[in-house]
């Protein structure tokens, strides 16, 4: 039976050469691997925070156009409760303000007064 430390044969000065090239390929590989992998998971986070701030700015904005349509409708209500006169056209005036303040949306319909 052939000793263990028999086996072990000092590598030669073409098999240290090979496996150092070789360790240094396979580190080049691991880290371009690794660099891939990186670039990857970075895309990837900024696509989610753009659409992340995108939804955000949009319920915001859908949140504020509410807003408006609310005080809007609440002072055309108020105004056909009213009679004709300064008052009325008032509130009339502050709801075309909120009015104009909003984006075009279809949605939402005015109530006229009487």
């Amino acid at each position: 039976m052939i000793n263990d430390r028999e086996r072990r044969i000092a590598p030669t000065g073409a098999e240290r050469e090979a496996r150092k090239l070789f360790r240094a390929t396979e580190a080049k590989e691991a880290l371009s691997d690794y660099a891939k992998a990186q670039k990857a998971f970075h895309e990837n986070r900024e696509r989610l925070k753009a659409e992340r701030l995108a939804r955000e700015a949009s319920a915001e904005t859908d949140e504020r156009v509410s807003k408006l349509a609310e005080c809007a409708r609440e002072a055309r209500h108020q105004a056909t409760l009213l009679p004709a006169g300064p008052v009325r056209d008032a509130l009339l005036r502050k709801a075309e303000q909120y009015e104009a303040q909003m984006p075009n949306d279809p949605t939402y319909t005015t109530i006229e007064p009487r």
